[in-house]
């Protein structure tokens, strides 16, 4: 390793041994050698720094875990390797010392629609959106003869002054949340559902019309069959909706038990929510037609949210409909209150979120993924690698129940 180095190379031809018709050896001055041993000791120290450095970096763990898992057999029978040792010892030398500034920070990003209506009521101008003209007439043509009917035309954006689309601050990743997803892979066998067998697993198949792909004939029809918006924002509404009212009539002897699926149910709707404010390229379908959904939510909550002291009496009194997702959302989130047992109705929603963010998981966009990983990664991206890894690599092409 040192014989092929730059420096080892300019050093050796320090030590020249000349020929003299008087003396015909003449090794060099003593000077010289201590220059050219001193040269040879800073290359063999630069090495073992640069050695050093690759096994206390983050790839030098994966090394580790792949070598300590091929010997695994070996090691049990021979005791451990003395290399093995070493290189145990430089990876556990490099988690204390290096810094986690672009390693994944454990935490699962939040938005709530509902709490982000009139949470901007003196908005900057930079919080403005501001469409020029030659880009309000692209987006109304698109619009035209895309994804909404004529009635939605006169708004082409949401209210800026009255509904925030700027996430929350991150929350820790619970572990109630991981064994959650565990839980539903082992469930599904890694047959990947939106939803749907969650429901029937718990007897709620009164509410699997919520995970159908043409819910609303006027956005469906125009999206991808893999595009989940329209069904996260629905289901997303509906566990606010929820919340509210549990939060409403609570009480301390039931907030024990319920407490563990209420949190997976509203921290994994806050997450898709925010997937969908922040981070849509890594959602399946593409992510203009993400947005579309995403604005005409807005402005179906700025109407009928705008001036409401009380969202959920707003709500609550909302006649029942399935026109626009908003309507949808509280009329899922009515059925869901009708569930007398609180507990199972929260298991319900867990359930549903945890299999959902699943289904969501598996991506062709590696490259998306590649560039979040660089940089710490999201949680739906680890869940990405964990399902490639396994070999879960495309979702279930037919939705249906009978299918899982």
């Amino acid at each position: 390793m040192i014989a092929s180095s730059p420096t080892y190379t300019v050093a050796t031809r320090l030590l020249i041994i000349r020929c003299d018709q008087d003396e015909p050896l003449l090794v060099n001055t003593k000077t010289e050698v201590v220059i050219t041993l001193s040269l040879l000791a800073c290359a063999a120290l630069l090495e073992l720094l640069q050695l050093l450095h690759y096994w206390t970096a983050i790839w030098a763990r994966v090394s580790y875990v792949c070598q300590f898992i091929r010997q695994q057999s070996v090691l049990d029978r021979r005791g451990c390797h003395c290399l093995m040792r070493l290189k145990e010892l430089l990876t556990k030398i490099g988690v204390y010392c290096a810094s986690d500034k672009h390693y994944w920070q454990h935490k699962l990003g939040q938005y709530s629609l509902l709490e982000s209506v009139s949470c901007n009521s003196n908005p900057s101008k930079k919080e403005h959106r501001v469409i020029n003209k030659f880009g309000e007439f692209i987006y109304s043509a698109v619009r035209w003869f895309t994804l909404f009917d004529r009635a939605h035309m006169h708004r082409t954006s949401y209210d800026a002054s009255v509904i925030c689309m700027k996430p929350g601050k991150p929350i820790e990743l619970p572990t109630e949340v991981k064994e959650a997803i565990v839980h539903s892979l082992e469930r599904t066998d890694g047959k990947l559902t939106n939803g749907n067998s969650s429901l029937v697993s718990n007897g709620a198949e009164h509410l699997l019309w919520a995970c159908g792909q043409d819910i609303y004939p006027n956005i469906s029809r125009f999206l991808g069959k893999e595009n989940q918006t329209h069904l996260i924002m629905t289901w997303h509404i509906a566990t606010c909706y929820c919340e509210m009212t549990t939060m409403k009539n609570l009480r301390s002897d039931d907030e024990e038990k319920l407490r563990p699926h209420l949190d997976v149910a509203t921290k994994l709707s806050k997450y898709c929510a925010y997937l969908v404010v922040s981070a849509r390229k890594l959602l399946p379908g593409h992510r203009y037609d993400t947005l579309s959904v995403l604005d005409a939510v807005a402005v179906e909550a700025t109407k009928f949210l705008k001036n409401s002291r009380d969202r959920y009496e707003v709500m609550r009194n909302l006649a029942e409909s399935e026109e626009t997702i908003f309507e949808g959302g509280t009329k899922l989130g009515k059925q869901l209150e009708e569930i007398e047992d609180v507990t199972h109705r929260w298991k319900v929603l867990a359930d549903f979120w945890a299999e959902m963010l699943l289904y969501l998981a598996p991506s062709d966009n590696v490259k998306e993924h590649i560039e979040e990983l660089g940089n710490g990664g999201e949680f739906i991206t680890h869940l990405w690698a964990l399902l490639t890894h396994a070999g879960i690599l495309e979702r279930q092409e037919d939705h249906q129940v009978g299918s899982v």
